[in-house]
This record gives C-alpha cells, sequence and structure tokens, in this order.
C-alpha cells in the first residue's frame, strides 16, 4: 500500500492513482446508496401497492455503475484522453444528434396524430432514419457523458466544492461526477387529502403506461389518501439519471442539480432530507440555486460565454408583465394553491378536490395539461419552494443568502451545515 507522502512523489503513477481513488470513492457512495430498506414481509399497505412497479435501484446500479468505470479504465489505458476542444465538439455533435432526433420524432408523432397526406413510404423512411440516429447517438454517449463530466468537475473544483477529508494533497471532488443520459424512473407522490404533505414517495419504473399509472393511484387512494405518479427531471442514484432530450444548458443544470444532492447526502443539510418537509423544500431549492448557477458556469465557460445567468432570467421573467387578459400561468397556478390551502384549514376537502378540478379544466383549456391537480401534486412540486406551486419563504430566505455570498461554492458550503430550518432563518436575520 503506497502511503500518501509516496503518491506525492511518484508523478508517473499520478493518473492511474487518481483513477483508482476516484473508483473506490465511487464504490463507497455506491454502497450507501444502495443499503437495503427492509423486507417484502414488512411492506405497508401502500408499498405492497407499488411493489409490483418499483424500480430497482440495485439493478440499475449493477449495470451502470460498474460500465462507468471499466469504460474509464479502458480509455486511460489506451491514453484516449480528448482535449477541451476535443470534448466540446463530442458534445455538440452529440446534442445536435438529439435535436434532429427530437424533431423527427415530433414529425412521426404528428403523422399519426393528424393523419397528414404522407405515403406509408415516407413514414417508413423517418423511422428508418429514427432508428440510425438513435444508433449513431448511442455510439456517441459514453464520450459525451465523459466530456461534461470532465466539464463540471473543472467548475467544481474552482467553486471549491471538493472533498471534505483533512488530505491537502487530495483536491478531488466527492462525490465524484457520474451520470446516465437515459430516461429516470418515476415517483408516486402520496399526501393526505386533509392537507398538502408529502406522506410518502416511491420510485417506480419509468415508462410505465396510463393504465399502470391509473390502477396505482386509484388504488392508493381507495386508502382514503390522495397520489400522484409523475415523471422525475432526474435522479439522484449512482450514477445519477438524467433524461436524454434535454438541451445542453437544460442538461448541465440538471447534472449540477443531481450531484449537489449526492454532495449534499454526505453532509448535515443533506442527511436530514427526510426530517420534515421544511428540511426537503431547503434540499430541493439549494440544489434548484447551486445547480442552474453551476451550469450555467459550465455552459459560459465552453459552451457560450454570453448566455444570461440564472439571475439575469429571473430578473426579466419578473419584468415581463402578462398583457390585461392575458392567461398568467404563474400567477393561476400560486392563486390555486392558496385557495386550496385556504379550504383545506377550513376542513372542506371535498370542495378543494373539486376546485382542483375544475381548475385542471381550466388551465387545459389555456394549454397547460396538467393530467391529474391534487393533494399530493402540490406536495410534490411545492417541496421546490421557488415554482409557482410553492408558497414557502424558504425560496426568498435562500435566494438571500445566496446574494451574500461571493460565490455559488460559498453558499452551498455555508447552507450544507444547517439541519434545521431556524438555522437559515436566523442566517438571513443576522446578514439583514
Amino acid at each position: 500500500m503506497v502511503c500518501l507522502s509516496e503518491v506525492a512523489a511518484a508523478k508517473t503513477l499520478r493518473p492511474m492513482q487518481r483513477l483508482f481513488k476516484r473508483a473506490a470513492m465511487a464504490l463507497f457512495l455506491f454502497l450507501v446508496l444502495i443499503s437495503p430498506t427492509g423486507s417484502p414481509l414488512a411492506r405497508k399497505p401502500i408499498e405492497r401497492i407499488a411493489e409490483p412497479y418499483m424500480y430497482s435501484l440495485l439493478v440499475w446500479e449493477a449495470s451502470h455503475f460498474p460500465s462507468k468505470w471499466l469504460q474509464a479504465a479502458r480509455d486511460f489505458l489506451r491514453g484516449d484522453r480528448p482535449s477541451q476542444q476535443e470534448q466540446v465538439r463530442l458534445v455538440r455533435e452529440y446534442f445536435a444528434l438529439s435535436e434532429e432526433i427530437s424533431s423527427l420524432q415530433a414529425a412521426i408523432k404528428r403523422a399519426a396524430i393528424l393523419q397528414v397526406n404522407q405515403s406509408m413510404a415516407d413514414v417508413g423512411e423517418m423511422k428508418a432514419r429514427l432508428k440510425r440516429l438513435l444508433r449513431q447517438r448511442d455510439q456517441r454517449k459514453p464520450a459525451a457523458e465523459a466530456a461534461l463530466e470532465s466539464q463540471l468537475t473543472s467548475v467544481l473544483k474552482d467553486e471549491g466544492l471538493m472533498s471534505s477529508l483533512r488530505l491537502p494533497s487530495l483536491k478531488l471532488v466527492f462525490p465524484p461526477v457520474d451520470f446516465a443520459l437515459q430516461t429516470p424512473p418515476r415517483v408516486l407522490i402520496v399526501s393526505p387529502r386533509e392537507r398538502i404533505e408529502m406522506q410518502k414517495a416511491i420510485t417506480l419504473r419509468p415508462g410505465l403506461d396510463t393504465q399502470s399509472v391509473e390502477t396505482i393511484e386509484s388504488q392508493v387512494e381507495k386508502l382514503g389518501l390522495s397520489a400522484v405518479v409523475e415523471e422525475t427531471g432526474g435522479f439522484s442514484t449512482y450514477p445519477t439519471s438524467i433524461p436524454d432530450g434535454y438541451q445542453l444548458r437544460t442538461t448541465l443544470e440538471s447534472v449540477a442539480h443531481e450531484w449537489i444532492h449526492t454532495y449534499l447526502a454526505f453532509r448535515p443539510l443533506g442527511r436530514h432530507y427526510g426530517d420534515n418537509g421544511d428540511l426537503r423544500t431547503m434540499n430541493e431549492t439549494v440544489a434548484n440555486i447551486a445547480g442552474d448557477e453551476i451550469g450555467w458556469l459550465v455552459y459560459t465557460r465552453y459552451y457560450d460565454r454570453n448566455a444570461p445567468s440564472p439571475q439575469e432570467l429571473r430578473a426579466r421573467q419578473r419584468a415581463q408583465k402578462p398583457e390585461p387578459g392575458a392567461f398568467d400561468f404563474n400567477a393561476e397556478m400560486r392563486t390555486t394553491r392558496l385557495t386550496v390551502d385556504a379550504m383545506l384549514a377550513e376542513g372542506r376537502v371535498d370542495d378543494a378536490e373539486a376546485y382542483m378540478r375544475e381548475r385542471q379544466r381550466d388551465l387545459a383549456e389555456h394549454g397547460y395539461f396538467i393530467r391529474k391537480l391534487n393533494q399530493a401534486y402540490f406536495a410534490f412540486h411545492g417541496a421546490y419552494a421557488d415554482v409557482p406551486s410553492a408558497t414557502s419563504p424558504i425560496g426568498e430566505d435562500l435566494r438571500r443568502l445566496r446574494q451574500i455570498e461571493t460565490s455559488v461554492g460559498d453558499f452551498v458550503k455555508r447552507v450544507q451545515r444547517f439541519s434545521r430550518l431556524d438555522q437559515l432563518q436566523q442566517a438571513v436575520a443576522e446578514a439583514y
């Protein structure tokens, strides 16, 4: 076994040592994340309903975790280390293919729905081309993922978000950035009917059909609960799972968001994620704020130096006032949430549910299609304190705290120590 002083001296061995250190730390995180959660016999009614549709984290880790590191080892042994310019080219090619695939999929779907005047040969050719493009993109995916991981790691190092181990010679990002572009799992959210509160969240397989989704929801609702099955914009397994089909900047923001969750899992804020709704909201909002800004830093460094920052985009959004009489989705969702809260506080559960069904129809008439609007929907989306359906002041408190920190890295390192809501409130009060 080589001691740290020998590692520092043996310059020729450093690349291989870094590879194995990264793999060892990733293995440690893998073991933490797949710890067992109990036997099937001990599962409660909700878990028994969801069990046939549940997402297997163990299968995901077994199929994706080793392949990432085997590929890294093969690339190292071949000396296949693309330059920064080559990484940018690989990523641009990958996302150009994704854009073409999305356009072609939309054209095929439009032809099927509208039954446009196209011959079967034309549609067949589109499907064949789609198959070729998907194959080409899959071939490029490992290289694109590796390039983005390297670019994000560089920014995280600059922001000081590295290992908390007191080893000055090991300036490593921990957990290592590791993600896979693929459809993330879905999630079953359960809330009491009489209040909006995320009582349970169970991970389900991606790609469930509508019938399966409605079966799960109806069976849970028979227990006197509110339920909704939602898609996720990313999932913090290890490797993290990010939807394949986002634009480049959105992908970077999503990768950074999920990495923040894995980073916080080893710190007080993340360890207390499930303590209560306030801590969950703090975690998710920190990941949103930091993920958006870190993603932007990567995007401007490598792809578009003139891209507006998240703060600039937010200011523009606030400055945009809808035309008189125009439908304002954000305002309508906030009004809906506040009205539902008031009804539930008065014990008018049936009225609140009837009101949400009515609002769902109104939203659809204005082009906003929410499959199911109920207490569980608001419990899920309200965990992000910077979205229209949220009513928590936590988002504003965290944004104010971000304003006084010189960098997003300093912001994360400050809030990562919080394990209670009053610590955030005290920090804001002292700062202002």
